[in-house]
């Protein structure tokens, strides 16, 4: 509902909108009662199966909407901005105020408090997400100011990059 009035639609669409992804997820979750817990797991929405999803009146529209959302916050699109290169390392850039390194003597023990945080972190996590960040590894981290907020938060960016080099 909230998504639908986000969007302009009518509190009519929206609730329409609800009881539909209800109904498919419900089929779905019979569906996957069906099968293996490994397809299971493997199963995934593709952009065919959204498109198909679609009211025919406004496909275009929505479709171009989304790919202007996700273009916007992809890991590949972001990575660039964020990160720079040099002697094959890969290191956040430094733009002040917002992004940058803790100094001198600081350094070190924020770099430990950060792995401390994410091993810990990780703790928490179910074996299968375990075993997916297993497959990434920290490039670096710097401490980032956010919005309004979360002011007195300490806030970080920590690119990851997994063992296969992708992000």
């Amino acid at each position: 509902m909230l998504a639908a009035r986000s969007n302009g639609l009518s509190d009519r669409n929206g609730r329409d909108a609800a009881v539909a992804c209800a109904r498919s997820y419900r089929r779905q979750m019979k569906q996957f009662s069906a099968i293996d817990v490994l397809q299971t797991w493997h199963a995934c929405l593709d952009e065919a199966d959204f498109e198909a999803m679609l009211p025919k009146s406004r496909d275009a529209a929505l479709l171009k909407q989304v790919a202007k959302a996700t273009a916007a916050s992809s890991s590949e699109r972001v990575f660039p901005t964020l990160v720079e290169t040099a002697g094959g390392q890969s290191r956040i850039r430094d733009t002040p105020p917002t992004i940058f390194h803790v100094k001198g003597k600081q350094a070190g023990k924020f770099l430990d408090l950060c792995r401390e945080v994410l091993r810990k972190y990780r703790n928490t996590l179910a074996l299968d997400r375990r075993v997916l960040l297993d497959r990434y590894h920290m490039l670096d981290v710097a401490k980032k100011v956010v919005g309004t907020g979360s002011v007195g938060t300490d806030c970080m960016a920590a690119p990851m990059m997994s063992i296969a080099g992708h992000l």
